[in-house]
């Protein structure tokens, strides 16, 4: 079975739902967290046109870890509380599967996006959608974590929104 829904892919198919007009936009920014500069992820080869929908990367810590991808900005999809006066920052915690997608490590993702509330405004879990149960999003909306369910390497919608938080 080919790789479909790896990490990497799943983290470029959250980027582009969440900021999908990034280089036309002024006021947006993201940048990816520099582990997935590799070319290989649990032996499957990162494609280059993958890498290209990553960049800009870069070296990102925070006091409880280090997020997948740090955006600047309000994301495209709904999120609770929206009316916010501060520009939000944002992370994503991606979790894929390089041979099954149902899986994916989602509550890791969603303990891993909720600890990073305390530095961010917005905190996401992006992974395959077969691998999203209904007490993971459960959980996710306890904790104020976003869900995105990924399809597709392309394609990527929001299961539950996230909450701006005070950071």
């Amino acid at each position: 079975m080919a790789a479909t829904l790896t990490e990497p892919t799943v983290l470029a198919a959250a980027k582009d739902t969440l900021y999908p007009d990034l280089d036309a936009s002024t006021d947006h920014y993201a940048v990816t967290e520099t582990q997935f500069t590799k070319s290989m992820w649990g032996g499957w080869e990162i494609p280059d046109d993958l890498r290209h929908r990553l960049a800009p990367y870069n070296a990102i810590r925070l006091t409880s870890g280090e997020p997948d991808l740090l955006g600047v900005g309000m994301p495209a999809l709904e999120v609770l509380n929206a009316d916010s006066d501060t520009i939000p920052v944002a992370v994503i915690e991606a979790k894929g599967h390089n041979s099954d997608p149902s899986a994916a490590d989602v509550y890791r993702g969603i303990n891993q996006a909720h600890s990073h509330l305390s530095e961010v405004n917005i905190g996401y879990v992006a992974a395959p959608i077969q691998s999203i149960s209904d007490q993971a999003r459960a959980l996710a909306r306890d904790l104020n974590v976003g869900v995105i369910g990924v399809e597709s390497p392309h394609d990527a919608t929001l299961v539950e929104p996230a909450r701006v938080t005070g950071a």
